[in-house]
């Protein structure tokens, strides 16, 4: 449990963490310890840091996790184009061809 973070009522604590053998996200009722696992993380390629996976959740207690996408390669983005939606996010952003890093 690297990064537990708290409802904004206080009443429950999120974090990923391994129980049965399986990583899943969790989160546990202050009141009276019960555990409840979100959901599993079985396929999930988290990205490690320094202190572990780094999790957290976004103003409407949605679980946020940073993903390990295995890619040694870094683009520059020149911005986002119009009229893109939240959910269409990663197909928005425009990839500047000439700044293309490669490592290996």
């Amino acid at each position: 449990m690297a990064y537990p973070t708290w409802s904004r009522d206080g009443h429950f604590i999120y974090f990923d963490g391994i129980l049965d053998s399986q990583e899943s996200y969790f989160r546990a009722r202050i009141a009276d310890g019960k555990l409840e696992r979100i959901f599993s993380m079985q396929g999930f390629q988290a990205a490690g840091g320094a202190f572990g996976n780094w999790s957290g959740i976004a103003p409407d207690e949605s679980p946020l996790l940073v993903r390990d996408a295995s890619i040694q390669e870094i683009y520059a983005s020149i911005g986002l184009r119009r009229n893109c939606s939240v959910a269409a996010m990663n197909h928005c952003y425009s990839i500047y061809p000439r700044l293309h890093l490669a490592f290996g």
